[in-house]
């Protein structure tokens, strides 16, 4: 027979460990929710510059195996909803919009804690809720006609987006880049198409069609991303301008063209399909 002693000390011992764990975890949560809320206040300073800031989204913190979840509420601030292990991997620093699996596969903006250190952080938390609001909205109705998409989805590339070989090293494309970027610098409109007509001359039908739909997705949310950081009076984002080129080099550029584009035709801001027209031209 074990000895009864034994048993309770084990069972005392596993109680005080899931209380130890639980204040652990409600500390976590008391640390991030002023953070959380601040968002609101500073929605409130940046939500009438275009109708994609419109709302704020929840917001999952990876910290050490875990997501802890919120949610906003109609009061002005966040609420936590759960805690869970996260089932893949997420890099240190993250910070993305995606149908998240640990939250029941809604858009949720994933970050590490350092995001709520700095007004950098909160920039670009709005770049990843314009995100959200893109996938709420027109994203998966322009996914629809985009036989890039539907090949990867056929072939179970989930990361297509992320792990495209596109020829960002090629001479060709460097060399129109870099001239693409300089008229671009000169606010050239019509010398901006040009350049694009020669790209897409030697780039093949799927690569320019990957190229085009990382400008308006990325190159969009960049460019609400500086116009928030204007409004906080912080430095712009221009990664991806230098060699060598690659992914975030078409945040740049498309934020760069989108800002032509939204001058020379201003009734086409509140219009996101729209403006994926016109990028694809």
């Amino acid at each position: 027979m074990k000895n009864p002693w034994k048993i309770h000390i084990l069972l005392f011992l596993s109680c005080i460990s899931i209380i130890a764990q639980n204040a652990t975890d409600n500390l976590t949560v008391e640390k991030y929710l002023p953070g959380l809320n601040r968002i609101f206040k500073l929605h409130e300073i940046i939500k009438e510059m275009h109708p994609t800031l419109e709302h704020v989204y929840p917001v999952a913190i990876a910290e050490e195996g875990q997501f802890y979840i919120f949610e906003p509420t109609a009061n002005n601030t966040y609420r936590f909803v759960k805690q869970t292990a996260i089932t893949l991997p997420v890099p240190k620093g993250i910070k993305a919009a995606y149908p998240l699996q640990e939250n029941d596969n809604k858009m949720t903006c994933v970050v590490t804690g350092e995001v709520f250190d700095s007004m950098d952080g909160y920039a670009i938390i709005f770049h990843e809720f314009v995100h959200c609001a893109e996938f709420a909205t027109i994203e998966m109705k322009l996914k629809e006609n985009l036989k890039i998409y539907k090949l990867a989805m056929e072939q179970k590339d989930w990361m297509w987006e992320l792990n495209y070989p596109f020829p960002y090293l090629k001479k060709e494309f460097t060399e129109s880049f870099f001239s693409l970027l300089s008229a671009m610098n000169e606010k050239d409109l019509d010398a901006v198409k040009e350049v694009r007509k020669t790209l897409r001359q030697y780039l093949s039908k799927e690569e320019y069609s990957y190229m085009t739909w990382v400008e308006w997705k990325e190159g969009f949310a960049r460019w609400v991303e500086n116009k928030v950081r204007n409004k906080f009076r912080i430095n712009e984002n221009h990664a991806g301008r230098t060699e060598p080129f690659n992914r975030t080099t078409f945040y740049e550029a498309g934020s760069q063209l989108i800002e032509l584009i939204f001058k020379s035709n201003p009734e086409i801001m509140p219009d996101l399909e729209k403006l994926y027209a016109f990028i694809q031209q």
